[in-house]
C-alpha cells in the first residue's frame, strides 16, 4: 500500500538524530559515529543532515575527544516543522487560493496539507520522544 505522505530518507534520518539527542541527559553528547550506528545509516550521510540542523541552530557541536552533538534548545521548544524545514528547506505554508495561480488547487489536498502542517507546527520534539 502506498503512503500518501512521502518523507525523504534525509528527513527520517534527521528526525532520528534529533530524537536521539532529545533523550540525552543534560551535559551528554552523542557522536555521529554512534548516532549512525543506532540509525543503521551512513555516517557521511548523517554528517550532511547534522550540518543542516547545525546551520539552522537546532543542534550544537562539542569538539574534542569526548565531542559530539546535543540540542541547542530544549526539546519542548523545537517543533517538528522546524526540524523538517532545516533539513528539507522552508515549507510552503500558504494555501493554494492565496497564490496567484490556483490552477493546481485541489481543495481536499490543500485541506489535508493544512492539517499536516498544523500538526507539524504544534508537535514538539519532546512530544515525539515521550
Amino acid at each position: 500500500m502506498k503512503s500518501l505522505l512521502k518523507v525523504s530518507s534525509r528527513a527520517k534520518l534527521g528526525l532520528k538524530l534529533v530524537s536521539a539527542l532529545a533523550l540525552l541527559k543534560e551535559g551528554e553528547v552523542l557522536s555521529l559515529m554512534e548516532a549512525a550506528r543506532r540509525a543503521g545509516d551512513s555516517q557521511k550521510f548523517l554528517e550532511q543532515v547534522a550540518g543542516s540542523l547545525r546551520k539552522a541552530g537546532l543542534i550544537k557541536a562539542q569538539r574534542g575527544a569526548t565531542g559530539g552533538y546535543r540540542l541547542n534548545r530544549p526539546a519542548k521548544a523545537i517543533s517538528i516543522a522546524e526540524v523538517l524545514d532545516a533539513i528539507e528547506g522552508p515549507t510552503d505554508r500558504e494555501n493554494c487560493t492565496a497564490r496567484r495561480s490556483s490552477s493546481d488547487c485541489v481543495p481536499i489536498i490543500e485541506r489535508v496539507q493544512g492539517q499536516v502542517m498544523t500538526t507539524l507546527l504544534n508537535t514538539t520534539l519532546a512530544d515525539v520522544v515521550r
